[in-house]
């Protein structure tokens, strides 16, 4: 019995013992496993790109980034409503008092909505009418009748027309009373046939002037009276 212990414990010496695993080779191992999954990453991030259909480089240009066009819109919808905001409407803007007098509650603000063009209007020259004293009486033309009026002159010339016509009253009367009773009973009929009197009266009365002081300046002779019988 005492010879098999022996050889047993013989047998034990003989046998070498495991070796130990080190530390630095674990860690190697890890970080070599590491090293393989990042590599492995990217190599499917590359391929990835590689196979994807190439992407345009104006889009950009042509179209702006999603969202861009909705902030626009939320843009000009603002200014839109801050512009209204800066005007009054018309009809308040319009409201007057007794005499059309402006009335704006809204601080000087402008009225709302299209915008009145301005117009440049000529220089209007101011009408000067002038009286004849008395009336014009005068028998109508081959007929029983006669006729009775009393007429004013008017003109936008200066003054020295109806100087004129008070330094030649005489004459003028004269050419009136004379234009009147070349009328007939049918000329005498009808509004336009009032008009055509005057006409011819205020031909007349030019007529007149040119011969006395060159120049007639009579525009427009108007009835204030005017009767037949």
């Amino acid at each position: 019995m005492a010879d098999k212990s022996d050889k047993a414990d013989k047998n034990a010496a003989a046998e070498p013992a495991a070796p130990k695993k080190s530390p630095l080779k674990l860690v190697l191992m890890i970080v070599g496993a590491l090293l393989l999954l990042v590599l492995g990453a990217a190599g499917g991030f590359v391929a990835n790109k590689m196979m994807a259909p190439p992407e345009d480089e104006f889009a950009g240009l042509l179209k702006p980034p999603a969202g861009e066009e909705h902030k626009k819109e939320d843009t000009e919808h603002h200014e839109g409503e801050a512009a209204e905001e800066d005007c009054v409407p018309v009809a308040a803007a319009e409201a007057g008092g007794e005499h059309g007098e402006k009335k704006d509650e809204a601080g000087g603000k402008p009225p709302c909505g299209p915008k009145k063009k301005k117009v440049e209007v000529e220089a209007e020259f101011a009408t000067t009418y002038y009286d004849f004293p008395g009336t014009f009486t005068a028998n109508l033309k081959n007929s029983r009748h006669f006729i009775q009026v009393t007429i004013a002159l008017s003109t936008q010339y200066d003054d020295q027309v109806i100087t004129n016509v008070k330094a030649h009253e005489p004459a003028l009367k004269s050419a009136v009373i004379g234009t009147l009773a070349d009328c007939t009973d049918e000329d005498i009929v009808g509004i336009e046939a009032k008009q055509q009197i005057a006409g011819r009266i205020r031909d007349a009365i030019n007529d007149v002037l040119l011969k006395k002081t060159r120049f007639g300046g009579i525009e427009e002779v108007h009835f204030t009276s005017f009767v037949t019988q």
